[in-house]
């Protein structure tokens, strides 16, 4: 009786086990039916991932570089591709490292900035000063500013005499406004006590200017020719100056021209106006290459 009710027991525990796995066995069929066990399901698409294309090298600037290493000489080359580009506060800043290293083309550009107020505040006192500097090293374009800044008294007080002693040397270097500006100064009497060496000297480089071209120096040559400044007094060769600045739009020299004509024959007058429509302008000198 005891083995029977043990058998009894031990059947009804296999029986639960059997029916507790018959349940599992149906849920995970079940599951099996429901998912499809992953067997055929389409893959799903996804967008391709896409990188951007690799972006060049951009080699760093030698000159900057340089520039920035303290070499004056790349300084003053990259300020003046900086500026030619428009950014002027760049290329102040390079200017002026430059002009501290006693550049004095970096000088004189840095003053120029200073005086028109690119780049960095407008300041004349200083540009002056700057350009003076510039002068000093025998830069013929400061020497004429500084002769300019004199006489006009601007960043300094006002000497047209001092002006002189910087335009002179500006002219001496060849500075074609330098000589154009200190003769305008001669002839409205602002130079005084010059020597007659000296007002010759000044008409023999305005004489330069006009057969280069120069308008500004065509008319005072004509101005000097005919008050005879300088040079021997010939109405004839002041037509002729004349005409030359009024067909380059010179007013004054339109004016001039008609005046003098009441003074000549028609025949010189004819022989004026032949020479100056035959005039071509002296070209610069070319430079010869640097080795």
């Amino acid at each position: 009786m005891e083995l029977t009710g043990l058998l009894a027991r031990s059947s009804g525990g296999v029986l639960a086990y059997l029916r507790m796995m018959s349940f599992r066995v149906g849920l995970c069929l079940l599951f099996l039916i429901v998912t499809g066990c992953g067997l055929g399901r389409p893959a799903v698409p996804r967008n391709p991932v896409v990188f951007p294309p690799a972006q060049p090298i951009v080699p760093a600037d030698p000159l900057r570089a340089q520039a920035d290493g303290g070499d004056p000489v790349a300084q003053y080359n990259l300020a003046l591709k900086l500026d030619g580009a428009g950014r002027h506060a760049e290329a102040a800043r390079y200017f002026r490292l430059a002009a501290l290293q006693d550049i004095p083309e970096a000088q004189f550009n840095f003053a120029i900035l200073q005086a028109e107020g690119l780049g960095v505040p407008k300041d004349e006192d200083a540009a002056f000063l700057m350009l003076k500097k510039a002068a000093v090293g025998r830069l013929a374009a400061a020497q004429y500013n500084v002769g300019v800044f004199l006489s006009e008294g601007r960043g300094t007080a006002r000497s047209v005499e001092k002006a002189l002693k910087w335009l002179r040397q500006a002219a001496v270097q060849g500075h074609g406004p330098a000589r154009v500006y200190l003769a305008a100064l001669m002839l409205r009497g602002e130079v005084r006590n010059l020597t007659g060496p000296q007002i010759a000297e000044a008409a023999g480089w305005i004489n330069d200017e006009a057969l280069k071209g120069d308008k500004q120096a065509q008319f005072y040559m004509a101005l000097m020719t005919g008050r005879g400044i300088g040079v021997l007094p010939n109405s004839e060769e002041a037509y002729f100056w004349f005409e030359l600045a009024a067909a380059q739009g010179v007013a004054p020299a339109a004016r001039g021209r008609d005046l003098l004509a009441e003074k000549l024959t028609p025949a010189q007058v004819k022989q004026a106006r032949d020479r100056a429509a035959q005039f071509r302008p002296l070209k610069p000198p070319t430079a010869p290459p640097r080795r």
